[in-house]
């Protein structure tokens, strides 16, 4: 094997006849790892037994990892699951509000051992400063040397808008009367909190894989933010990774959102590693 799939979606999950349609499609795609967002409780199970029968033997959730938690309700409610051909365990939680946001595990590919985590940042606009708290955990806990492969994936909610010049724009900062974009003195904290994830993860050798690929002359979006009338495309979901990994290419399959099995486009990246790591 010289290359592996990697696969993040925000299913949104719905009722049986659609979780059987994304397993479907997820079955086409046949990747390597799947990283899911936005499970709930009452199809988690489902998705656990159709994946080890496509050959996923082993799976985490979030579910499993906090099992009798009361506080999973309400904005908590919705879970994460990581399934994969390799073996894997699960990790420790990261120091953030909601822990059941990121799940993390070490997987022992056929290229050496890969940490990843599967993330779904709360948005603000209805959870507040929940948002930054977890951005700031997620740094905190990433910020290191690792000496083996990493993955960060997910929806992260962010940033709200990328320039063509290579600017990111977060939801800290407003256009000013000028139609330039300010900080105003509350948006210090919440501006930084998502830019040290967004771009200042890549000094620890997490690059934003999409990007790297690409550079900026190019615009994808995989998630439309509705306000009444107006329809605003974001790319909000997101995969980081180590250079060890060797990214080639990396795919929004807006046919997934087109269909109306999810309002994210999945996220679909393809890796050939040069280097094996223990």
């Amino acid at each position: 094997m010289d290359t592996f799939k990697l696969f993040s979606w925000n299913v949104r999950q719905g009722g049986g006849k659609r979780i059987e349609r994304q397993l479907n499609e997820i079955k086409v795609i046949n990747p390597d790892i799947i990283a899911l967002q936005e499970m709930t409780i009452h199809g988690i199970s489902k998705y656990r037994a159709e994946q080890k029968n496509l050959g996923y033997h082993y799976v985490i959730d979030t579910f499993e990892l906090f099992q009798g938690s009361t506080e999973l309700n309400g904005p908590r409610k919705y879970g994460l699951l990581i399934a994969c051909k390799w073996p894997l365990r699960i990790l420790a939680p990261f120091d953030i509000p909601w822990k059941e946001k990121v799940l993390g595990a070490l997987i022992e590919s056929p290229f050496g051992l890969i940490e990843i985590y599967n993330v779904h940042i709360p948005p603000g606009s209805s959870n507040g400063w929940i948002k930054i708290d977890t951005f700031e955990g997620i740094y905190d806990s990433l910020s290191t040397v690792c000496n083996h492969h990493r993955i960060l994936c997910g929806d992260f909610n962010s940033p709200q808008l990328e320039t063509n010049n290579g600017t990111i724009i977060t939801w800290g900062q407003r256009m000013a009367k000028d139609e330039t974009w300010r900080i105003p003195k509350w948006g210090e904290r919440w501006d930084k909190g998502e830019r040290n994830v967004l771009e200042g993860l890549s000094e620890f050798d997490l690059n934003d894989v999409f990007r790297l690929l690409y550079g900026f002359s190019k615009q994808e979006y995989s998630f439309f933010l509705k306000n009444r009338s107006n329809v605003y495309p974001r790319r909000f979901d997101h995969c980081f990774a180590s250079s060890s990994l060797n990214p080639v290419e990396f795919n929004y399959l807006h046919e997934l959102r087109e269909n109306k099995l999810s309002d994210h486009s999945a996220v679909e990246v393809l890796f050939q590693p040069t280097i094996h790591k223990k």
